[in-house]
């Protein structure tokens, strides 16, 4: 799904919530969500997926390469949370810190009632 930055709080739970009726019969509940970026700090269009750890072969297969994640965990699964904690992350706490980013999607991680967000560094 395309969205921005400023829509993807409102947008990512309807469009979870649509994939949940249209799926969660044939495959399950999806684990994680993805966001895209166009150019992460230049550009306001996005791309919000969701993925499922199994396999399913109507759907893309996506690998990610083996890297190191820094994660932040966020008690509840709350849209605006998530965006709360990307948004600190990229604003405040990367500036400050020296990791370097790699040019991988960030991944929301949902179980248990709780977020993990991940992002992928060097």
């Amino acid at each position: 799904m395309k969205t921005t930055e400023n829509m993807i709080s409102k947008d990512a739970p309807s469009f979870c919530e649509n994939m949940n009726e249209l799926y969660s019969n044939k495959y399950g509940s999806f684990d994680y969500g993805m966001v895209l970026y166009e150019d992460r700090f230049n550009s306001d269009n996005f791309e919000y997926w969701i993925l499922w750890r199994k396999e399913i072969e109507e759907f893309e297969k996506i690998e990610f390469p083996k890297c190191k994640w820094l994660l932040f965990h966020i008690p509840n699964t709350k849209a605006v949370d998530i965006q709360k904690v990307s948004h600190e992350f990229y604003y405040e706490f990367l500036p400050s810190c020296k990791y370097n980013l790699r040019e991988l999607p960030e991944l929301e991680y949902y179980h248990d009632g709780v977020t993990d967000f991940l992002v992928p560094i060097e």
